[in-house]
């Protein structure tokens, strides 16, 4: 299973997670940065 089907899943399971990708998404597309940015910050936790 590659990572991101991992990630997938993990998130598609804990709502607390869906919540807080969410959250991520949503602050750097009202910031104006790319979704890269979003991605590199979800990679830290």
């Amino acid at each position: 299973m590659t990572d991101f089907q991992s990630f997938r899943n993990a998130v598609l399971e804990d709502e607390d997670l869906q919540n807080e990708v969410m959250s991520i998404v949503n602050t750097t597309a009202a910031n104006g940065s790319g979704l890269g940015d979003g991605i590199a910050t979800l990679a830290k936790y």
